[in-house]
């Protein structure tokens, strides 16, 4: 059947998912729509089913191609899908070269690495660049020669290892499981190439075999993660797969103390393995199988903590009060911060020691949403493991431990509490709803109306009432028992910013140590000085204006020009940036704008006597106005955020802009101000 270039289109997204796709996600793929799509389904199915695939449709989720691994082919090989494949995402084609490098044993052209890798010269010179980083953690070296071309070098068990590493990083579990069963076809490039060059034979060999003795081990499965049993089984192939080519490993891996349970599983692996391919294993081939299969092992917990390494203990115990110390919030009392650092770093040791590596396929991410956490475990692993340097991508895993401490800590901190009319069913079925829908927090207390005066309400965060109250409407959230979706997801506004509060209070703190630690005393105290006079011009210029003008951008320009004595559109010109948002369970609209050649920040509010309404429908009365120089230094912008912080964060301080007290806030961000300060010189 003859087929149209849409109807090959569609069916090649198809095919090249993993898993299901839904209509829209074809539709946004090809840049068609979606009804253009759904038109042409009933031909894709047709075509699909004369080679035998069937077109398998599941609600909710989308359609996935079902077929045999011979029938699948056919299809790609009469859509032109086998010829070529074609790496977009810039991270993904820097590990595509690596593991082309990888296979190489002479010198490589760039001009061919080019066109093997459909990209240009320049782009592959750039990627080789970041291929050099990547191996600064792993004993492997990029050689250049001039007219020759490039060619990694260094020993197989290191090539293996970052092999796999990249196969690991790029093909999830349910793939690879899938591609070493020899079910279906496997669409992702990785395992393309890997098959390709010939490693699928001995992997999915190991697999087969392998497997029975991980399933015979009633205790095993259970002390392996997936990732950790994926990676001891292809590293082993890959050991095999050198023995195979007269390049045994002959590196000696220290395995003395290791458990019996490991031992025993390795002779009885190295038995398996020794019939399956018709080998001899060395001695040192065999400490590679029980080093491997002790790295990818869950430690007991529960034996942890004894005299097996006390100092270790001691050394971790360390480096959490460090980084509490550094935080600001205490995390020693968290068990499974603890214990899961001390399975990591026990293991982390002993592969840095015995100079492997390990690949973290979350390190970007990790150092871009952590960066201030990332710089304080790098600090503090140095400082406390002097002896043994840890890479960044061990460092990032690090992280991760400790940011899920963090969020628990910050999470506990949220306190609730229930206020209903007088019966305590209503806010008992308000606080079970809230802890159902929310399972992260707890309800502090639930009172009736009557004991409702008698709380001291600064010990909560949020106040829930299932009833009006005669506190102002904006301390507090009226919803019903049952919760509605817009109430919940204006409880979860209120955690997300009672976490970026202290999230942001931390990482602030800690860029202001740096900053003055990096000084001399003669400089923090001169950096102090500039502080504290433009503070203090920001609290003492601060002031309030009455409004009719519904565009904020007009209002604001208008209040800067009586300010600096301009005319509106010279104040207009200077503005580069602007933007505004809603705060969230407010009356109030916060307006931030960039304006070139403004001589310091500047704060203002506008006040309303009548309802505004955004955009959207969310409605405010006052708008708090936030004014940067285009290049305002560090502190500047710490003074103004600490500032507004507190404009964001306490409602006393939004009912004196709402009532235009002037003085009131002036007092108000004097006192913050003053906190600020105290807590630097603290530093």
């Amino acid at each position: 059947m003859q087929m149209s270039n849409r109807i090959k289109e569609i069916i090649e997204v198809i095919l090249n998912s993993k898993g299901y796709v839904t209509i829209g996600e074809i539709a946004k793929q090809i840049n068609v729509s979606d009804r253009t799509v759904y038109r042409e389904i009933p031909e894709v199915t047709e075509i699909m089913r004369e080679y035998g695939v069937q077109l398998n449709t599941v609600s909710k989720k989308g359609m996935a191609a079902v077929g045999s691994l011979e029938d699948m082919k056919s299809l790609r090989i009469s859509l032109g899908m086998e010829k070529q494949i074609y790496i977009v995402d810039p991270r993904e084609r820097i590990d595509f070269i690596l593991l082309y490098l990888l296979q190489q044993d002479d010198y490589i052209k760039t001009e061919a690495l080019a066109i093997d890798h459909h990209t240009s010269v320049p782009t592959v010179r750039n990627d080789l660049k970041k291929v050099k980083e990547q191996l600064g953690v792993y004993d492997l070296h990029l050689i250049q020669k001039k007219g020759e071309g490039i060619l990694l070098t260094g020993s197989e068990i290191e090539k293996n290892a970052l092999m796999i590493n990249i196969l690991l990083n790029h093909a999830d579990e349910a793939t690879l499981y899938q591609w070493l069963r020899r079910e279906g076809d496997v669409s992702n490039p990785f395992t393309k190439r890997m098959e390709e060059y010939g490693y699928l034979d001995v992997m999915s060999a190991c697999y087969l075999r392998m497997k029975n003795i991980i399933r015979d081990q009633c205790e095993l499965p259970a002390m392996i993660k997936d990732r950790e049993y994926l990676e001891y089984i292809l590293l082993i192939a890959m050991m095999i797969g050198c023995h195979q080519k007269g390049q045994p490993y002959e590196k000696v891996f220290e395995t003395e103390n290791f458990k019996g349970e490991e031992q025993r599983v390795t002779r009885q692996v190295k038995r398996e393995l020794e019939e399956e391919f018709h080998i001899l294993l060395s001695q040192e081939e065999e400490q590679y199988i029980k080093w491997v299969l002790h790295m990818g092992m869950i430690q007991d917990t529960s034996s942890v903590y004894t005299v097996k390494n006390r100092i270790l203990d001691s050394k971790i115990h360390t480096f959490i009060e460090y980084v509490e110390d550094r935080m600001g919030l205490q995390l020693i009392r968290d068990k499974e911060l603890k214990e899961s650092l001390y399975v990591h770093i026990e293991r982390a040791l002993t592969r840095i020691r015995s100079g492997m590596c390990i690949s973290n396929p979350l390190i970007e991410d990790v150092k871009k949403d952590y960066e201030e956490l990332f710089g304080i475990i790098r600090e503090g692993a140095d400082r406390i493991f002097q002896d043994d340097f840890f890479p960044d991508d061990e460092i990032g895993y690090l992280v991760l431990y400790f940011a899920v401490s963090l969020d628990k800590v910050m999470k506990r901190s949220f306190r609730i509490l229930v206020v209903c009319s007088g019966g305590m069913g209503s806010s008992k079925m308000l606080a079970h709803r809230v802890e159902q829908e929310i399972p992260e927090i707890c309800v502090s207390k639930e009172v009736s109306l009557v004991g409702f005066g008698q709380e001291n309400l600064d010990e909560y965060d949020l106040i829930l009432s299932t009833i009006p109250l005669y506190i102002d409407k904006r301390n507090y959230l009226k919803v019903s028992p049952l919760l509605s979706s817009n109430e919940l997801e204006q409880i979860h506004e209120a955690i997300k910013r009672h976490k970026y509060k202290t999230m942001r209070k931390i990482t602030v703190r800690e860029q202001e140590r740096r900053q003055l630690e990096s000084r001399d005393n003669i400089e923090s105290l001169e950096t102090l000085r500039l502080l504290m006079d433009t503070g203090l011009r920001v609290i003492r210029q601060f002031r309030i204006v009455e409004t009719r003008e519904k565009d904020l951008k007009n209002n604001l320009l208008r209040i800067l020009s009586e300010e600096s004595l301009c005319s509106l559109p010279e104040t207009e010109e200077k503005m580069k940036k602007q933007q505004s948002y809603y705060i969230p369970v407010t009356d109030m609209v916060y307006y931030e704008a960039v304006l070139a050649r403004m001589p310091e920040p500047k704060l203002f509010a506008a006040h309303y006597h009548d309802d505004q309404y955004l955009s959207n429908g969310e409605k405010y009365t006052d708008v708090i106005y936030a004014v940067y120089p285009d290049q305002a230094s560090e502190y500047e912008k710490n003074i103004l955020n600490r500032m507004l912080e507190s404009v964001i964060e306490d409602r006393d301080i939004q009912e004196m802009i709402h009532r235009a007290d002037e003085k009131g806030v002036r007092q108000w961000f004097g006192y913050q101000f003053k906190q600020y300060l105290a807590e630097l010189l603290a530093v």
